[in-house]
């Protein structure tokens, strides 16, 4: 598997990002630490069912040897917990179920 950031194609934005997707995406790629933003990703762990990662970790050089699949950003850590559970409850409607990887295509 190809290590490092996958982006979601329906990345989820929340309200302070909404018009910056193209900007975060070019920062995360060719600016060495971008600061001020926070990204909802698939957990490492099977029980979790979300990480939340700054930018300034996710650049970390440990970082680089891991799959980080994003699924969506925000301006705080305030807003990315929002935003996770904005995406926890629309999940729920759906499918009546808490399977995020199925839920998001990823399985």
């Amino acid at each position: 598997m190809k290590k490092g950031i996958r982006w979601y194609s329906h990345l989820y934005l929340a309200p302070s990002v909404q018009k910056l997707e193209r900007t975060i995406r070019y920062e995360m790629k060719y600016r060495r630490v971008p600061l001020g933003y926070y990204f909802i990703t698939l957990p490492e762990c099977e029980s979790d069912m979300f990480d939340i990662w700054s930018s300034e970790q996710l650049k970390m050089p440990w970082m680089r040897n891991r799959q980080v699949d994003i699924i969506g950003a925000a301006g705080s850590l305030g807003e990315a917990k929002t935003l996770a559970g904005t995406i926890i409850c629309e999940m729920y409607k759906a499918t009546g179920g808490f399977d995020v990887r199925s839920y998001l295509g990823y399985e």
